[in-house]
């Protein structure tokens, strides 16, 4: 095995943890709860260790099955159903 093949393998596997973390930071913190995307920025950024895209990605993976998102506009300018999160999308946390 070689070195860029073991780093690869490192990162990924830090990469599963920090998204696993803040998934669980999130679940803990705004359970039943309904925030902005940007709410949720402002109130953590300063306050945890994670970063903007930590936030992004982890609610991404998360949603159907720990929450849902209310995604503002629901459509992209071309009609598609928007597939992002954004500073204006409502976050819905499951109870």
């Amino acid at each position: 095995m070689n070195c860029w093949s073991t780093g690869t393998k490192l990162e990924a596997h830090r990469s599963r943890w920090r998204h696993s973390k803040t998934a669980n930071y999130l679940k803990d913190k705004y359970r039943g709860q309904q925030k902005s995307f940007q709410q949720i920025l402002e109130e953590q950024i300063d306050e945890t260790e994670f970063l903007e895209s930590h936030f992004r990605e982890a609610i991404k993976e998360m949603e159907n099955k720990d929450l849902n998102i209310s995604r503002i506009p629901p459509k992209t300018k071309t009609g598609r159903n928007r597939k992002g999160v954004d500073y204006q999308d409502v976050i819905i946390f499951n109870k």
